[in-house]
């Protein structure tokens, strides 16, 4: 009997990744802007006292780690935003892929409202 993942696909996850905005400068630099990568279903959880301890060595940190399939193109600081929530969390970590359960787990913090995407 083989065992599939262990995450339930009850959130529609959205990914973005900065990218540079040619149209729009600050400074004569190209401004940043989230450019959407993908939509996908997978899970989203509150990440355990001792998950973040063991990660940031802070547990008052707002961390979540989302679940989801292997060959979602997910990658170090991109961006995501949950179901239809306005909060955007950023990747804080590379994807750790589970190739034989086929699926990946990445670490997310939320942003701060005040900061750049």
């Amino acid at each position: 009997m083989t065992q599939g993942p262990p995450f339930f696909k009850t959130h529609t996850i959205r990914i973005y990744r900065v990218i540079d905005d040619t149209s729009r400068e600050h400074y004569g630099e190209p401004e940043d802007r989230l450019e959407l990568v993908t939509t996908v279903v997978g899970d989203f959880q509150p990440m355990g006292q001792r998950e973040k301890l063991r990660e940031y060595g802070d547990e008052d940190i707002s961390a979540y780690k989302i679940y989801l399939p292997y060959n979602v193109d997910i990658r170090y600081d991109d961006r995501v935003r949950i179901d239809e929530e306005p909060d955007i969390y950023r990747v804080s970590s590379k994807p750790h892929r589970y190739k034989l359960l086929k699926y990946q787990r990445v670490f997310v913090q939320k942003q701060e409202k005040d900061y750049p995407p």
